[in-house]
């Protein structure tokens, strides 16, 4: 599936270093607009005041607002609550991975991640009908949450 390189992004990561590296590893496969925030706080200034973000790239360990509370709080917005979402962690505990598919997120882009791991992320969040999906509680079918992602 070819994903619209135009696309507008939103990274959400807390460490400068890691932004910088995974802005260059979207610009890769030719993602360019790429909007940051540096905590969850800083990513709902953006959405509430920008309308076309299409994708949240999100890490989940953030001061002042995780990335899965940002998860939630997207999900509790009527306005953007089927934002397509993928949460980017090392985490990988069981418990979590979970909570964040309860959560409504699309996908998870394990760290690090290269060019390649990233790009086949977003495009199974943009896929339909790929095996072993089922929808998101938001109901909006154009966004999917992998069930046997981890």
């Amino acid at each position: 599936m070819s994903i619209d390189r135009n696309l507008k992004i939103l990274l959400v990561e807390d460490s400068g270093a890691m932004r910088k590296m995974e802005r260059s590893i979207l610009g890769k496969p030719g993602f360019k607009n790429v909007t940051e925030a540096g905590d969850g706080t800083e990513a709902v200034s953006v959405l509430e005041r920008e309308s076309n973000i299409g994708l949240v790239i999100s890490d989940w360990n953030m001061p002042k607002m995780s990335g899965f509370e940002l998860l939630k709080w997207i999900r509790s917005r009527q306005e953007i609550a089927s934002l397509a979402f993928i949460m980017a962690t090392a985490r990988g505990e069981q418990s979590e991975t979970l909570a964040a598919r309860e959560a409504g997120v699309s996908g998870f882009g394990p760290k690090p991640f290269t060019a390649d791991d990233l790009l086949k992320q977003i495009e199974a969040v943009f896929s339909e009908g790929l095996p072993m999906m089922t929808q998101r509680p938001c109901g909006n079918p154009k966004y999917w949450l992998m069930a046997g992602s981890t």
